[in-house]
């Protein structure tokens, strides 16, 4: 039976379809982001297993700028940031090099709203849904994190030989402002080889550091560039900055800390699509992994 020339089309656009999602495009598939704030909305609490990572933390550190227009936020990957090696993964980033050319020249708020900020990414696995995600926090949910891993495990040698192998189960309940809020830590309460019977385990530090590539620096410099249209407004003068060089920095970070899950709306980020000076970078982890091998008094 000859086929239906329409069905001969539907084939033949499916076919196209698929080679244009997979090979030919060399596009890969990202984990989808763990967001606490949407279970904490119907239950009291909710609690996920932090996996581990082989001979490392549970989380990578990494730098990237964000900012804010309208209701939605802008994310841009900073490739200053360095890997777990400690190199710097890129060259260039083009809001660290724009602000380090005028940073006599602009708005001392602008500079802080395009500037780096510390971000921290680690996976969960969702024992709900039996889904490996990706959950990323700030310098004041990792330490909430930490401070519960303390509390809970007590982080001597046995509890930290366990946090490395196994990983652990982080529990989460609405706080007074609405939102998730960590508070504690527990062993964990299945074998991690357990978990990989069930789904796969993919290296984090490849989904959160994007390849130096050209078509994700050009994706950067798009973010730029829509950051500087929105910001350009703000930008001053040398001589009305020359005139303020004497006061400190100072800047009220309730309204413009950036928090990647406190609102439901926010732009999630996608270490291909989006766009870390980092000198601090290794003191920050070294002072973390010092925490983690503190023994509890």
């Amino acid at each position: 039976m000859t086929m239906n020339k329409y069905m001969k089309l539907l084939m033949e656009k499916k076919k196209a379809t698929q080679t244009l999602d997979s090979s030919s495009t060399g596009e890969r598939k990202y984990l989808r982001y763990f967001n606490p704030n949407k279970y904490v909305k119907n239950d009291d609490s909710i609690y996920v297993r932090v996996l581990p990572r082989k001979n490392d933390l549970f989380f990578v550190q990494f730098k990237k700028h964000s900012f804010k227009i309208g209701a939605s936020w802008k994310n841009a990957f900073c490739f200053y940031s360095r890997n777990s090696q400690g190199e710097i993964i890129g060259t260039e980033c083009p809001f660290c090099d724009f602000i380090e050319e005028n940073k006599h020249s602009l708005n001392r708020d602008t500079i802080y709203k395009l500037g780096v900020k510390n971000s921290h990414m680690f996976l969960v696995y969702n024992y709900q849904t039996n889904e490996v995600l990706k959950y990323e926090v700030n310098d004041y949910q990792i330490t909430d994190v930490l401070v519960a891993m303390q509390a809970g495990l007590g982080l001597d040698d046995e509890s930290s030989e366990i946090v490395d192998r196994e990983g652990f189960d982080l529990y989460f309940k609405k706080g007074a402002s609405g939102y998730a809020e960590v508070y504690k830590v527990e062993k964990p309460s299945v074998a991690i080889s357990e978990i990989m019977k069930k789904t796969e385990i993919p290296d984090l530090e490849e989904e959160v550091i994007p390849s130096f590539t050209e078509s994700v620096r050009k994706s950067i410099r798009s973010t730029f560039e829509l950051a500087i249209s929105v910001f350009e407004p703000t930008f001053i003068s040398k001589t009305e900055e020359a005139e303020d060089d004497h006061e400190d920095f100072a800047y009220d970070t309730d309204e413009n800390e950036f928090d990647p899950n406190a609102i439901d709306e926010t732009e999630e980020f996608n270490s291909e699509n989006e766009i870390i000076d980092s000198d601090d970078f290794d003191d920050d982890v070294e002072d973390i992994k010092n925490f983690l091998r503190s023994r509890k008094k």
